[in-house]
């Protein structure tokens, strides 16, 4: 997984490979993902204002026939993708397709739906996210918005951060405008470290979710601050919160994700989510890429 995370970078200039931008007129982007397969379309959705990510079956009520749906699915085996792909053929919406094959690429093949096919060469969705990113961004002419990364230069602040955690169970708190990052640092943990973690975002969490730490939960639980670009206005939000949790005994790491605009902060954001829930899986002693208990789920789900 180590070299999977440090290729990140490079995987997005790859997936922007050979794609051909689209240029029909649309209203939204309805993005349609689950898991790893959603990455890119929370991506997409911190650089512009209409794209909907949609974390279901089928697709958003509101869905009209100008509306461009987009469905990724790294299998393209995903249920709750295939479920928005046949809505949007019912519905006359166009569709575009973002997969390594399976029953999705079939469909968009039978159907004379644009497809842009990836190859299969990430141990799982979440590290295909990359060129899953770089596809989704080429497909709408914004290869150039994309800013270079460098994974191996954030190892060291995931490992950090994978220390200050240990074996509590983290919260990670962002600024409203940066809270899908903190959902990507979740998401991470719980599929590479195998712990539960959760994610929130001020000013929220400070009107009712604040009180929970009230609790017994000092040597069960850590509160994460995660800071980036476009925060500022969050800083007092973070101070109070801060001294008022170190005052109970808490111990609040921090960390500022890189980047100088919200995209670069989102990218940087899930690469060190990867190395800090990497990290926590090797002191753990478990294995980050195993993901039998997901498998085990959807069988049952067929039965």
């Amino acid at each position: 997984m180590r070299d999977a995370i440090l290729s990140f970078g490079e995987n997005i200039l790859r997936g922007a490979e050979n794609v051909r931008p689209l240029n029909a007129p649309f209203r939204h982007i309805i993005l349609c993902g689950m898991g790893g397969s959603s990455v890119p379309g929370e991506i997409l959705s911190m650089a512009r204002t209409d794209a909907i990510v949609h974390w279901n079956y089928g697709l958003p009520l509101d869905t009209r026939m100008q509306d461009l749906v987009v469905c990724v699915s790294w299998s393209g085996n995903t249920a709750e993708t295939l479920s928005g792909y046949a809505a949007a053929r019912i519905l006359g919406a166009p569709v575009v397709v973002i997969t390594t094959g399976g029953e999705l690429a079939r469909r968009a093949t039978a159907d004379g739906v644009p497809a842009v096919i990836i190859p299969a060469d990430a141990p799982a969705p979440r590290l295909g996210a990359g060129r899953m990113t770089g596809a989704l961004f080429a497909l709408f002419g914004m290869t150039d918005a994309l800013p270079q990364v460098r994974a191996a230069d954030l190892e060291a602040e995931g490992e950090r951060l994978a220390q200050a955690i240990g074996q509590r169970v983290p919260v990670f708190y962002a600024g409203y405008p940066l809270r899908k990052i903190a959902g990507f640092f979740k998401a991470m943990v719980n599929e590479n470290a195998k712990r539960h973690a959760w994610a929130s975002n001020f000013p929220s969490a400070e009107h009712n979710e604040i009180m929970g730490w009230q609790g017994a939960y000092r040597d069960a639980a850590i509160p994460v601050i995660v800071r980036g670009a476009g925060d500022d206005a969050y800083a007092t939000d973070f101070a109070a919160f801060v001294a008022l949790l170190e005052g109970m005994g808490y111990t609040v790491p921090t960390t500022k994700v890189s980047g100088n605009a919200p995209l670069e902060a989102a990218l940087n954001g899930y690469i060190l989510a990867l190395w800090t829930s990497y990290h926590m899986a090797v002191d753990l002693g478990v294995d980050p890429s195993d993901t039998a208990l997901i498998e085990k789920f959807k069988r049952l789900k067929t039965q």
